[in-house]
């Protein structure tokens, strides 16, 4: 049996993309499976996101929405998605960027061999914080070299984190936000 598809969508101000960007996922989901939901996780917009968002919720039975009451940024967006969401594989489109169905179809056909190791169950709480010491090492390394952190509240940071502006693109990956990803629910939620 085709597990669940939960496809992940942390926004913030995003009133003028939303509608686009989620009937793009409902047209690459469709492809794709018919069992998915898309949980659209707004981070507090002062914007009419909130809104727009709750009335996709009502035309689109698949989706949901997800409200934080404060703004607190990309990456928790991401990780209040990431637990919220009902799927057993969940895929989190990265934020502020524009949604590729490549992405997300190059991810669904690749669970079939993620499914097939013998992973465990749940994430090492031990590997997480390692890596998490890692990255923060990379980022103090960057900022001793003379490199300026560019932090998330500023304008297009990703965009320009990887284009090279300020940063090489492989530092983008180690910063607060993930790249879209494909994970399995029992990785990130406990049974």
């Amino acid at each position: 049996m085709n597990p669940i598809l939960g496809v992940v969508l942390p926004v913030y101000n995003a009133e003028d993309s939303l509608r686009e960007q989620v009937q793009q996922v409902l047209d690459a989901v469709t492809d794709l499976t018919s069992r998915f939901e898309v949980l659209i996780v707004d981070d507090a917009s002062s914007d009419q996101t909130s809104e727009i968002a709750h009335e996709l919720a009502r035309q689109f039975p698949q989706v949901r929405v997800v409200r934080h009451a404060q703004h607190r940024g990309p990456g928790a967006a991401c990780r209040t998605g990431a637990t919220e969401a009902r799927g057993e594989m969940i895929y989190i489109q990265e934020p502020d960027q524009p949604f590729r169905d490549t992405d997300l179809r190059r991810f669904w056909l690749q669970r079939s061999a993620a499914e097939a190791e013998a992973l465990p169950t749940r994430l090492n709480p031990s590997l997480v914080h390692r890596l998490c010491q890692w990255a923060a090492a990379l980022r103090r390394e960057r900022v001793d070299a003379g490199v300026r952190e560019m932090s998330p509240g500023e304008p297009n940071w990703q965009r320009r984190m990887a284009s090279g502006a300020g940063h090489n693109a492989a530092a983008a990956h180690t910063g607060d936000v993930p790249a879209p990803v494909l994970v399995r629910r029992s990785a990130v939620v406990p049974r």
